[in-house]
């Protein structure tokens, strides 16, 4: 029985997402890439000159965020020689890994990046629920939402971070929103 390989991508430009981007697989490439895009902040914290140029990624059906190869640039004082692109994989040990005490849902949606003030886009959503809430599906997580005070911020939809914590809540809870907490 012969092994194929899967496919795999130099995603070094948005012209190569562009290329290899399609309806069947927008959700697990955007998971990916949220999960390279977290790994080089992290890396970026203990490294601060490097660059993100890129993802490869391997098309193989896989829908969770994962650590993708992070293909970066190191940018060397100009006293040294400049390095050529190098793949660094950022893997942190579990041992190196302090126990801390699981964040709660409020911690979570209130220190999750967004990029407006305000809240929430549904892209957003998405990512957030993938990474911090990968058993609930969105389509649980939009019938417990229901009908939320939403607004418009520049055409994109921005939801309320205390209506993404009352809908995980509810999520979590196997529970429709109570009386008090619809609004």
């Amino acid at each position: 029985m012969k092994n194929n390989p899967k496919p795999k991508y130099e995603i070094r430009s948005f012209q190569d997402l562009a290329n290899v981007i399609n309806e069947k697989n927008v959700d697990m490439l955007c998971g990916n890439l949220y999960g390279a895009l977290r790994q080089f902040i992290e890396m970026r914290k203990k490294v601060p000159e490097i660059k993100f140029m890129g993802i490869d990624w391997i098309d193989d059906g896989k829908i969770e965020i994962r650590n993708p190869d992070v293909t970066l640039i190191i940018q060397e004082p100009e006293s040294k020689p400049k390095m050529s692109d190098k793949k660094l994989s950022y893997n942190p040990k579990p041992e190196a890994k302090k126990k801390k005490k699981t964040p709660s849902i409020e911690d979570k949606v209130n220190s999750f990046p967004t990029k407006n003030k305000e809240g929430f886009t549904g892209f957003e959503i998405r990512f957030f629920m993938k990474e911090n809430y990968p058993r609930i599906t969105m389509k649980e997580f939009n019938e417990k939402m229901g009908h939320v005070t939403c607004q418009m911020k520049d055409g994109e939809t921005v939801f309320y971070p205390c209506d993404i914590i009352t809908t995980i809540r509810c999520c979590l809870e196997k529970r429709d929103q109570n009386a008090l907490e619809f609004d």
